[in-house]
């Protein structure tokens, strides 16, 4: 049986209600309260799920977020970090309307290495295996295949 444990007045993995402070270009800023009504800072880094923050969070507005981790370092920084992620993000809203295993078009942005980043929509973007004569700014039809919720990740293929 497991259980979890407080850190800082937070439960990891616990969903809480937060406010937005702050919106940058590669993080975005809450406050949250801790289970001893103290207000907290915590930020969320936006890593490769290829959206603007600043279409997507407005200063003030309240959502839910998930707590990930919570980091201190006393030698290098005496305040405690958390970081978080936020419930619902636009890719999670157009997979409510386009469930997995449906078929989309989208337009290729990006040709990488193996693979290929199509836009599905605004702040939506999936991953796909590269084709041979694939070329940015064409528009493919795709199979949504698979979604991780973790790394909010939505991969398809193209048909």
């Amino acid at each position: 049986m497991e259980t979890s444990y407080f850190r800082c007045g937070f439960r990891i993995n616990s969903v809480l209600e937060a406010t937005v402070c702050c919106v940058k270009d590669d993080r975005v800023r809450f406050s949250i309260t801790n289970v001893f009504d103290e207000e907290c800072e915590a930020w969320y880094y936006i890593h490769g799920e290829r959206i603007n923050p600043h279409q997507v969070f407005k200063k003030g507005e309240s959502i839910d977020v998930r707590v990930m981790s919570i980091l201190k370092d006393g030698r290098k920084n005496p305040a405690t970090v958390i970081l978080v992620r936020p419930e619902t993000l636009p890719v999670d809203l157009f997979l409510e309307d386009h469930p997995i295993g449906s078929e989309v078009s989208g337009i290729i942005i990006a040709i990488r290495n193996s693979g290929m980043i199509i836009r599905l929509a605004e702040n939506v973007h999936c991953m796909v295996k590269r084709c041979k004569h694939a070329k940015t700014g064409t528009w493919v039809a795709c199979l949504l295949n698979r979604y991780n919720t973790n790394r909010k990740v939505l991969f398809a293929t193209v048909l």
